[in-house]
Parts: C-alpha cells; sequence; structure tokens
C-alpha cells in the first residue's frame, strides 16, 4: 500500500481536484523513483526545491497566439503576463495543479503553474514555449509521456 501526504484543506473545488489526482495513481518518491531519474535531474531539480513527489504525465506544448489560447495570449489563468516573465527567463506551463507549484520537466525544465487546461486534460502539462516565433519549437517538442518531479515550496 502506498503512503500519500496528509491531505491538506482546501476549498471545495479544489478538495476535488486533490481527490481525483489522488486516485489517478499519485506516486511519492522513493528510492526506486528517485534512482531512475537521471544524476542531472535530480540535480537540477533539488537545486530549485526537494522533489514532493514524481508523477506520470503527458506533457505538450503551447504559445502565445490567438488561436491556441484566447483573445489576451499572455494573460494567464492566474493573472501572470507570461510573455514577460518567459523574456526574464521564467517559464510558466499549464496543469491541474495549485497556482505557483513548480514542476521539474525532463528536456524542458523548471517552469511554474500559470494557467489551466481543459478539466479534461487533468494528467497533462502543457508548457509555454512563447509567441509565434516559437511554434517550431513547440511542434517539436510534440507530445511526451515523460515523469515529472513536482518540487516542493521551500
Amino acid at each position: 500500500m502506498e503512503l500519500l501526504p496528509p491531505t491538506p484543506t482546501f476549498s471545495t473545488a479544489t478538495q476535488m481536484l486533490y481527490d481525483a489526482i489522488q486516485k489517478t495513481g499519485l506516486k511519492v518518491p522513493d528510492d526506486q523513483t528517485t534512482q531512475s531519474m537521471s544524476t542531472d535531474q535530480t540535480n537540477q531539480a533539488s537545486d530549485q526545491a526537494p522533489v514532493k513527489y514524481v508523477k506520470h504525465y503527458t506533457v505538450t506544448a503551447y504559445n502565445s497566439v490567438p488561436w491556441q489560447t484566447d483573445a489576451t495570449p499572455c494573460l494567464s489563468a492566474d493573472g501572470s503576463d507570461i510573455c514577460k516573465l518567459r523574456a526574464l527567463g521564467d517559464q510558466s506551463c499549464a496543469a491541474a495543479l495549485p497556482f505557483g507549484t513548480k514542476v521539474d520537466v525532463p528536456g524542458f525544465g523548471v517552469c511554474t503553474v500559470r494557467d489551466r487546461l481543459a478539466p479534461r486534460f487533468s494528467y497533462r502539462i502543457d508548457l509555454y514555449f512563447g509567441g509565434a516565433d516559437q511554434l517550431q519549437a513547440a511542434k517539436q517538442w510534440g507530445v511526451r509521456h515523460v515523469e515529472v518531479a513536482v518540487l516542493d515550496k521551500t
């Protein structure tokens, strides 16, 4: 039986999401999981914050263009200007995790959850690749299925 961290207290909607995530196979890192991560990946994650848990996600990419987002493509769901943040070197992503959560995605690096996906994509992380000039880079990323380290807030 897997041991899960104590259940925190959330608002009703957040609690429902937390419960759904738990039912999907939340994995708490153990020695075997930690060893399966590459040394570089483990070191990069530990440089940012301790790893809270590791979970398998489908990881996709998006750009700040109206046909992929909406009429305000630089404005994320939490109100951040992800275009300006990216220009400063701060990577953003969309996921069904609490806003501000940092995740370490192999091949991409650490990004901060600032945006949301449609509810049917609760097992997905969507990486923000930039504006229209980065469409090819997002296409090259494609769809990947990887173990993602969700970092603990310190």
